[in-house]
């Protein structure tokens, strides 16, 4: 796309992801329309369900993609969940 994007690899169960919420919420105030949000969810212990309830219940910011064969977290070589990358 256009412009940079901050991505999270991220799980409904990751206390780093819990924790990290509240600055991703500041980030896409402060930044909205500048900088694209995307969490990407691995697909380990989790289902697409879960995720879209726990996306709904908690307000997580930007858009949410569903790893299901973990193609994204091998192309970024994410070693854990919580794992962010910056592009631009």
């Amino acid at each position: 796309g256009q412009g940079p994007v901050l991505m999270e690899f991220w799980a409904t169960w990751c206390p780093s992801c819990k924790a990290l919420e509240p600055q991703l919420q500041r980030i896409a105030r402060t930044y909205a329309g500048r900088v694209r949000l995307v969490t990407v969810a691995v697909s380990v212990n989790q289902s697409p369900a879960r995720v879209r309830a726990y996306a709904a219940k908690y307000r997580l910011p930007g858009d949410i993609v569903w790893d299901a064969k973990g193609a994204a977290t091998a192309a970024y070589d994410a070693p854990a969940t919580s794992y962010v990358v910056l592009l631009d």
